[in-house]
């Protein structure tokens, strides 16, 4: 296979683009998400701390 690193803030354009999404916040990975788990909604809690 092969791996990109998109680094974005444009959630909408990410979840188009990938995969699998890692959100990644103060440094750590919080989270990872497969293309049939992705939910804009959860995107952005996970990314603001919530």
């Amino acid at each position: 296979g092969l791996g990109i690193i998109l680094l974005s803030s444009e959630f909408k354009e990410v979840a188009g683009l990938c995969d699998r999404i890692f959100i990644l916040r103060k440094g750590e990975a919080v989270a990872e998400m497969k293309s049939s788990q992705k939910n804009l909604e959860q995107l952005y809690q996970l990314a603001l701390g919530g």
